[in-house]
């Protein structure tokens, strides 16, 4: 194999890469935050278990465990505790969802692009082989 195309192949290969370990971390901190939800709802259960045992009266709200809604809280209302986690790790899950596919192009553009280039070159030299009839 020639020089140009090992570099395009091992691009290749580490973009893969890349992309593998950003999916997998992204299902790992999608599996955290469901976690964390679940024992945000068990919490959230609890205390109004202990709210009506002791006569205080109040209906649950669902927005309480939900990250998206956790996470456009801002001022004075800022979570605490198994939400405040929940808002952490949904911060992550964005931050990693993007970053290994732009990572993983600009490597494979920058070691693809030599490859191309001379590819071009060739394709040149020969049309104008054509034209003068060599």
């Amino acid at each position: 194999m020639e020089k140009l195309t090992k570099l395009m192949v091992s691009g290749a290969t580490v973009a893969a890469i890349i992309i593998s370990a950003g999916a997998l971390n992204t299902h790992r901190l999608e599996s955290r935050l469901r976690d964390l939800e679940s024992a945000c709802i068990q919490e959230e259960r609890r205390s109004i278990t202990e709210a009506a045992k002791e006569g205080l009266g109040f209906q649950p709200d669902p927005s309480n465990c939900d990250a998206e809604s956790l996470v456009r809280l801002k001022g004075p209302d800022l979570p605490k505790g198994v939400q405040a986690e929940i808002v952490s790790v949904q911060r992550a899950i964005g931050d990693s969802s993007g970053w290994p596919y732009i990572l993983a192009g600009l490597i494979f553009v920058l070691t693809g692009l030599p490859w191309a280039w001379y590819f071009l070159l060739r394709r040149i030299r020969e049309l104008r082989d054509a034209i003068l009839g060599k």
